[in-house]
């Protein structure tokens, strides 16, 4: 049976095995993911 609120190409396994990996990280690995970069130079 398909649930019409995933979109195009997702499903529950999908959504599921997302979900896992994120709720896995550590506080360090995610934070990582968020900082932005100090190695691009900033706009004059």
């Amino acid at each position: 049976m398909k649930n019409p609120g995933f979109p195009k190409g997702w499903d529950e396994k999908r959504v599921s095995g997302l979900l896992a990996h994120y709720e896995t990280q550590s506080g360090e690995e995610s934070s990582l993911k968020t900082k932005p970069s100090r190695s691009i130079p900033s706009r004059p």
